[in-house]
């Protein structure tokens, strides 16, 4: 009977983990994140936060005009550099000198 009542605390202590695990993976995908989006012949970017959206931008920022970035990468490492600003408490400003130093291609230029 204490074999049973061991294996039966067992099972609950596994599948309360698994659980906990499932949910926590599930609320950090949920988290602030960036993902890259499509916009005309080019890309942009957005912040999220529980698939509500912070920032949107469509066009490379800091330079005039509205021109997208040229790949999907560049769109995804200037949305990841907001970010970090985002989560240090900064402004989610860049600058033309973070978009030289990170080598993003400004089309027309």
């Amino acid at each position: 009977m204490k074999k049973i009542h061991f294996l039966l605390a067992v099972l609950v202590a596994v599948v309360a983990y698994i659980a906990f695990n499932f949910s926590a993976g599930e609320a950090k995908q949920k988290g602030l994140h960036s993902e890259v989006i499509e916009v005309g012949e080019g890309f942009g970017y957005q912040i999220l936060h529980a698939d509500k959206i912070l920032v949107k931008q469509e066009f490379i920022p800091a330079i005039q005009g509205e021109l997208p970035f040229k790949t999907e990468k560049e769109a995804q490492l200037i949305g990841d550099e907001v970010l970090k600003k985002i989560k240090k408490g900064e402004a989610p400003f860049i600058t033309v000198s973070e978009l030289k130093n990170l080598n993003i291609t400004i089309q027309n230029q």
